[in-house]
């Protein structure tokens, strides 16, 4: 560190490569203020335990490979059984005969409709000769070749994410698809546990009423209006005697460089000051406390003493008016605590990203390996068409 509390860049780089000086600089440097060093959780930007958070870190990169089916599932608008019975179907784990005596639970893995040796998943909802016939009665012509040559988890992956409309019934073949599958595993417990079976007209006429359902209920979902969206005061001008300062943080997803923009204007919305600046390897909310502690910090050394302050980050802009504040995981969160402290007035508040575009353009501009603070007294020639519109 230097003497005046920054990072030595210099020395830093007598040491380390580019790569981990990059990790190093997102970092605010320690403060004799910051208190005892304290356990934190590493995979939160807040630092605080999530069991989400931990599930994902435990499985890493084995997970990748089943997030499109998972999301192909559990957004499927059709009941939460209905999903449930999908996903444990395309896991292999429904309770077939073969899957019952795999666990001691049965001594005979045949199918009791068709007396084939093994009731395996695929068998029960679409290979038995019981399940082809009502396929075969909804199945377009188009499709049939394919639809009986896959393996389970392809059969189940590809009738879900289609987008084929079926030409009888004008709905989406998925949720025929989630439907009869759904009949047909109730069918054949019937079957099993009470010896009795529905006609294949029942069946049909269940299965298309549940997907005209399901079908009709997904409509008007994407039909339903938006909700309202937060009031906010950010087209009314600060108070007599207060300047504004709106801040916003950026990161590319490639290299997660982050870089930070802010802009103070007077009350009349005439320019002040602006500022950018890099701030190496970095997530979203960091690079949002960065952009509010650097805006504040250069408010305070204009002599700025009623400050309203506008952030696009909902999560920051809580963290920072949280009571908790002073002792929170988050240094940056410390720091901004401690600068809000001194004697001079200050309110953060959240503004769309729509009304906080100058200060996202100005993000922007920073040069992602500078990682010094640049300051322009008159605003740069890119922002002039945004601060006509503002």
């Amino acid at each position: 560190m230097t003497d005046a509390g920054t990072w030595d860049i210099p020395r830093l780089s007598m040491l380390f490569p580019e790569s981990i000086i990059a990790h190093i600089l997102a970092i605010k440097c320690p403060s004799p203020t910051d208190g005892n060093d304290m356990c934190v959780w590493r995979w939160t930007p807040k630092h605080t335990f999530e069991l989400k958070s931990a599930y994902f870190a435990l499985s890493g990169s084995r997970w990748s490979e089943e997030r499109a089916i998972w999301s192909v599932i559990w957004n499927l608008k059709v009941p939460q059984r209905v999903r449930l019975f999908l996903w444990i179907a395309y896991k292999q784990r429904l309770m077939t005969n073969d899957e019952r005596c795999r666990r001691n639970l049965s001594a005979d893995p045949s199918c009791l409709e068709c007396s084939n040796p093994h009731e395996m998943v695929l068998h029960v909802l679409r290979d038995c000769h019981c399940s082809r016939r009502l396929w075969l009665h909804f199945l377009p012509a188009s499709l049939t070749h394919s639809f009986f040559s896959l393996n389970l988890q392809n059969w189940i992956s590809c009738n879900l994410s289609t987008s084929f409309l079926h030409p009888q019934w004008n709905m989406p073949w998925c949720f025929l698809f989630a439907s009869l599958t759904w009949q047909l595993w109730k069918r054949r417990n019937d079957v099993v546990f009470h010896n009795s079976i529905l006609s294949d007209a029942a069946i049909i006429s269940c299965s298309l009423a549940w997907a005209k359902h399901y079908s009709d209920n997904a409509m008007l979902s994407a039909k339903s209006p938006p909700l309202p969206q937060p009031e906010t005061l950010v087209r009314d001008a600060p108070e007599l005697g207060w300047a504004c300062l709106n801040v916003d943080g950026a990161v590319s997803v490639p290299l997660n460089a982050g870089k930070i923009g802010g802009l103070i204007r007077s009350k009349d919305g005439d320019w002040v000051v602006g500022f950018v600046k890099a701030i190496g390897h970095s997530d979203a909310l960091q690079a949002e406390l960065w952009a509010l502690f650097e805006g504040m910090s250069l408010a305070w050394e204009y002599g700025f003493y009623s400050l309203l302050v506008r952030s696009d980050c909902k999560q920051a802009v809580e963290l920072v008016n949280s009571p908790l504040a002073g002792s929170s995981v988050l240094s940056l969160v410390r720091a901004i605590y401690r600068l809000r402290q001194k004697n001079w007035a200050t309110r953060v508040i959240w503004i769309s990203r729509d009304d906080n575009r100058c200060a996202d353009a100005l993000a922007k501009l920073a040069n992602s390996s500078d990682f010094s603070l640049h300051v322009y007294n008159s605003p740069p020639l890119e922002l002039d068409m945004l601060l006509c519109k503002d």
